[in-house]
């Protein structure tokens, strides 16, 4: 906050995509630390992110992650929901679904890149 204050004083012109991006993937760190802290993810992490990444939502890089993991945090309470408890193979199953979801979302946002690129050529030469 201190920095766009400073930008704001100084009449600089604030790029807020930058700055939205920047916060999304600080907060990303943030939960990535948290999860390895407690070494148990919460899919209630991701609101933060979420916010954030809605402002920058034009960007395909960060709307596509941010879609799918949280479909996948929402699929992360099932194992508990089928065993009743965390013992070790629920942890196991949920940590199998976290490692799926950003598996798939990067998957997924490189295919639509390919695809984009793709498109972008088949456009330049027509």
């Amino acid at each position: 906050m201190t920095i766009l204050y400073y930008l704001s004083i100084r009449k600089r012109r604030i790029d807020w995509g930058s700055f939205f991006l920047a916060s999304t993937l600080v907060m990303v760190l943030a939960v990535v630390v948290a999860t390895g802290r407690t070494g148990n993810f919460q899919p209630w992490y991701l609101l933060y992110i979420i916010t954030f990444a809605s402002l920058v939502a034009g960007r395909y890089y960060v709307f596509i992650p941010s879609s799918i993991i949280s479909i996948f945090g929402l699929l992360v309470y099932i194992p508990y929901l089928y065993n009743g408890n965390y013992d070790k193979p629920t942890q196991d199953m949920t940590n199998a679904l976290i490692y799926l979801a950003i598996i798939v979302s990067v998957a997924v946002t490189v295919v639509w890149s390919g695809r984009r690129r793709v498109l972008h050529n088949t456009v330049k030469e027509l």
